[in-house]
């Protein structure tokens, strides 16, 4: 948290839903009281007021750029490698300056994709490279994030090149994200909070809550004071937003009043709620073979087909969607069986073989209840579903085994994640690592069940056409498909 922690105060001026045509009246007033951290974000539409502005008013403080913190975002609608980059650099055109302070993706997900679309993870991922190249040329001068959860930031974490310095989220007394906290400060990444007066709701209720009214009472201080307060006590950041020039000074002044452990608890919601989105929503989707087997782990279409018969009650839609990703299921595991007894056969080796789940795989992977790795080459190397809340989920020794190595792959070799026909250009390139994985796996499949347990043949040889896998897709899916549809 280099340059966070030395140059961010702890309190900024925040600009959601102020128009342009107000921004300069207001940072008039921000700037007279003493801050010195502006927060907005390319969605706000009010970039170029801001830049416009301080022309203005760094004159009239006689103030100069780098006594200013400016933090913008990058809208979920320019997630992914060249629109990221292009509304950096339209961001600093609009906001008139050579150089941001903080650069944040706004969300986890990306505009017009669905929640669960495995692109978010790839768009993410994408964006926070180009972030880290415009933090190397020094024109961002720190890079963080925005509505990540754990999962998220672990995902994060596994390949990012510079450590994101700031995670902004929703958080105040109704909606007390101690574990996210937590594992930002384990991860010394600044959390941030937005909306400390719950600003999102149709009714305010926690600037009308009563217990937070009489504790500001009792400290002859707003409530919105001690909103502010109660988080800057846990050393969090707050960006309060104001048009009224009185509240603009009050919320400012909220740094000077300090709460205890006990107070800061005694304020916390038993029946939390969120006012805000929910970056829950976006799934972690770790590159997933087939189109639509996503859909399959989400339970979408399982809980709807399978325990449902009647044909009113299910579209023929839905039904071949789910038999689409029941195929690449069934593909994932007896396809690959067949060719590894067909290689064998022919006293050829072959890459085909499985590490062996295969009296737990199709439970798990259909039923999405817990994170799982496959081995099935050659139509992976790996596939990987981490659920959000695995870290809270029961699980037995062989399921435990495979959620940590799953974490292992992905932070090992991620790229080992490949589709036909690459494998072999793949595993030539750096067989000795992938030969390291494998021999993980064997040792910890003896431990955890010997009676079951089979020798990976590893062998780069041969591998099935593709007119082979084609086929077998095409048989497979129109036998699901009468199957289901009839």
């Amino acid at each position: 948290m280099g340059y966070v922690n030395d140059r961010m105060p702890l309190i900024g001026f925040g600009t959601f839903q102020i128009k342009s045509s107000d921004i300069y009246q207001c940072l008039d007033v921000a700037l007279q009281t003493g801050y010195r951290f502006i927060d907005t974000a390319q969605c706000y539409g009010n970039e170029k007021a801001i830049g416009d502005a301080l022309k203005i008013l760094l004159q009239k403080y006689n103030l100069k750029r780098s006594d200013i913190f400016i933090t913008t975002k990058v809208a979920p609608k320019f997630q992914g490698k060249d629109k990221c980059r292009k509304s950096i650099l339209k961001s600093l055109e609009k906001l008139q300056t050579d150089y941001i302070d903080l650069v944040l993706i706004h969300w986890p997900g990306t505009a017009n994709l669905s929640s669960d679309s495995i692109k978010n993870s790839k768009n993410r991922k994408e964006s926070w490279q180009e972030l880290e190249e415009f933090y190397r040329q020094n024109v961002v001068r720190s890079i963080g994030v925005s509505n990540y959860n754990i999962v998220h930031l672990e995902e994060l974490l596994s390949y990012c090149k510079v450590k994101p310095e700031v995670n902004q989220c929703e958080y105040h007394p109704y909606f007390y994200t101690y574990d996210l906290v937590s594992y930002c400060k384990e991860k010394e990444i600044h959390f941030q909070a937005y909306s400390s007066f719950g600003s999102a709701s149709n009714k305010n209720i926690l600037m009308e809550d009563e217990q937070i009214k009489n504790f500001a009472k009792l400290k002859n201080k707003t409530t919105s004071q001690v909103l502010l307060a109660w988080s800057l006590s846990q050393g969090i950041s707050v960006l309060p937003r104001s048009k009224c020039p009185s509240h603009i000074i009050e919320n400012f002044e909220s740094i000077n009043l300090k709460l205890t452990d006990s107070e800061i608890k005694s304020l916390v919601k038993e029946k939390q709620q969120k006012f805000c989105w929910d970056p829950s929503k976006i799934k972690l989707m770790l590159r997933l073979i087939a189109k639509n087997i996503n859909k399959v782990y989400c339970k979408r279409y399982y809980s709807e087909t399978i325990k449902e018969k009647s044909k009113k009650e299910i579209s023929k839609g839905k039904r071949f969607i789910y038999s689409i990703s029941a195929t690449s299921v069934f593909l994932l595991t007896h396809g690959a069986l067949y060719l590894r007894r067909r290689f064998e056969n022919q006293k050829t080796d072959s890459l085909v073989d499985t590490i062996p789940f295969d009296d737990f795989l199709h439970n798990y992977l259909l039923k999405g209840k817990v994170s799982s790795i496959v081995y099935q080459v050659p139509f992976s190397v790996a596939d990987v579903y981490l659920e959000e809340k695995l870290q809270n989920t029961k699980l037995s020794e062989k399921d435990k085994f495979k959620s940590d190595l799953a974490l292992r792959f992905i932070n090992k070799k991620q790229e080992y994640i490949v589709r036909t026909p690459d494998i072999r250009v793949k595993f030539e390139e750096d067989s000795k690592a992938f030969k390291e994985i494998i021999n993980d796996v064997n040792e910890n499949m003896k431990k955890i069940n010997e009676d079951s347990y089979k020798e990976i043949n590893l062998s780069i040889n041969d591998y099935p056409s593709k007119g082979e896998f084609f086929i077998i897709f095409a048989t497979s899916t129109a036998l699901l498909a009468s199957i289901l549809l009839v």
